[in-house]
């Protein structure tokens, strides 16, 4: 399998400036990778980049390790 790997920040967490490269590119994304700090408690950025993905996405979520 080849492809291409983007990392996206969705800004400051205000839905309203995700840039509009961000937008394009999560348009046509096949897989999203979903970090969590605490497995099952969401993401904030999902939460802004979800409008923008297509129907067929497929999700993955990864939780991490929260150190204080």
């Amino acid at each position: 399998m080849k492809g291409k790997f983007f990392g996206i920040g969705v800004g400051v967490g205000d839905p309203d400036l995700i840039s509009y490269k961000a937008v394009k590119i999560l348009e046509k994304i096949d897989y999203i990778v979903l970090p969590e700090a605490v497995k099952g408690e969401g993401s904030v950025a999902f939460e802004i980049a979800k409008k923008f993905l297509n129907e067929k996405v497929q999700k993955m979520h990864m939780s991490y390790i929260k150190y204080n």
